[in-house]
């Protein structure tokens, strides 16, 4: 495994480092940080009870498209997902490493506290720069977009995580 392989991360948020349990005499880690771009009394309040005032409550989802403004790139593959529940929690998986945090989210406005993602090495450089993306995304996202199908997060510097719905 490479370090500093979130190096555009370590200029976003101070990065905690902290020993993973990915197990099997691998040297992984786990990264946390704070999403900066919404600030704590943006979402103050929020209760992610599960009400008809939390869209993303006991939602999955799964990654369709990565955007920096641009045109949406594709998904490479390692099918990438992300999981609401009402209690706040979000969790999912970046086609390499699995990830956590708690979310909050009032209106358009959406602060994730404590991401936490394991470090376990990706299996092509395809499928590392995707997840490069999406990390950066979920450390900064701001805002999001849900539909009955579709999920966007869009995050500082006009990047963009689209998702599709996963089961109802």
């Amino acid at each position: 495994m490479k370090k500093g392989a979130l190096g555009s991360l370590a200029l976003i948020a101070t990065i905690a480092l902290v020993p993973s349990a990915c197990g099997g005499g691998d040297d992984g880690l786990t990264r946390s940080v704070s999403s900066p771009g919404v600030s704590p009394d943006q979402v103050e309040g929020v209760v992610n009870d599960g009400s008809e005032g939390n869209p993303l409550a006991d939602t999955e989802w799964r990654l369709v498209a990565l955007s920096n403004g641009d045109a949406p790139a594709e998904v490479v593959g390692g099918d990438p997902t992300a999981e609401f529940t009402a209690a706040g929690d979000m969790k999912g998986w970046t086609a390499c490493n699995s990830y956590s945090a708690r979310y909050s989210a009032r209106g358009s406005a959406l602060r994730l506290d404590g991401l936490m993602w394991t470090e376990a090495g990706c299996p092509s450089q395809a499928l590392f720069r995707q997840e490069q993306r999406m990390q950066d995304s979920l450390a900064t996202v701001e805002r999001f977009e849900v539909s009955a199908e579709r999920l966007t997060l869009h995050s500082e510097g006009g990047q963009a995580l689209v998702f599709e719905r996963v089961g109802e």
